[in-house]
């Protein structure tokens, strides 16, 4: 490695991501309430900026040496939690199952952008916080604070969503919503052992733009913050 992990850097780096997105949206001159409402303001809002930010990442971790330990996770975990990604993507197949009826009736390009998009976002989200954050946490302290900050900068990040134009008492949900579906992704790192599972799940997760409502979504996210607990009480007992 050319640059020693430490939790400084993996502080700042999800500290930071923040503010810079912030920067790229308002430079886009689209309103955040307005992101999503059609092509081209998905193309300018989410993926132009999530590609420069990916670029930088990959450039950062490239720099640093960091890719083997970004990339896959080493630390022992119960088998049985290999069902929480499983429960993750029983919850956006049912996202899928509500919202079949209105997917035929958005054009394919808008479809694609938004995917494109989506799952760039995926990257860059994991890649700082349950890959660089996670790798320089882990440098000097213990795992269960490892889980807690990385999954509370997750959380954080979201609430500079407020300074993009959300109103406060959605940003305030998004926020807790976000620490538990961070600690989610922190055990599909975990149960699969590597990082490339959380950012699918998490790109495909915000396609379908956090509409589970379905019953079979229901259950899934019901059963997945069940097991989650009980996860991370195993998986941090065994670190």
């Amino acid at each position: 490695m050319r640059t020693t992990p430490s939790a400084r850097i993996g502080a700042l780096t999800g500290l930071l991501y923040a503010p810079a997105f912030v920067g790229l949206l308002v430079w886009s001159g689209v309103a955040y309430p307005d992101i999503a409402n059609d092509q081209d303001s998905v193309l300018r809002a989410v993926l132009v900026p999530e590609a420069i930010l990916a670029v930088v990442l990959i450039g950062l971790v490239s720099w640093w040496g960091w890719w083997g330990p970004v990339l896959r996770d080493d630390r022992p975990a119960p088998g049985w939690l290999k069902v929480i990604p499983i429960l993750l993507g029983l919850a956006i197949v049912g996202g899928l199952i509500e919202n079949a009826a209105v997917l035929p009736t958005l054009a394919p390009s808008l479809l694609a952008v938004t995917l494109v998009a989506t799952l760039l976002v995926g990257f860059n989200e994991e890649l700082v916080y349950r890959g660089i954050a996670v790798v320089g946490f882990r440098a000097s302290l213990p795992e269960w604070q490892v889980w807690l900050f990385s999954s509370l900068l997750f959380a954080a990040l979201h609430a500079w969503n407020a300074a993009a134009g959300q109103d406060l008492a959605s940003t305030a949900v998004q926020v807790v919503m976000t620490f538990g579906i961070g600690s989610v992704l922190y055990l599909c790192r975990r149960a699969s052992g590597t990082i490339i599972v959380p950012m699918l799940l998490h790109g495909f997760y915000d396609s379908i733009s956090f509409r589970l409502v379905s019953g079979v979504a229901n259950l899934a996210l019901i059963a997945m913050l069940v097991v989650t607990a009980a996860g991370l009480y195993a998986a941090l007992r065994r670190s």
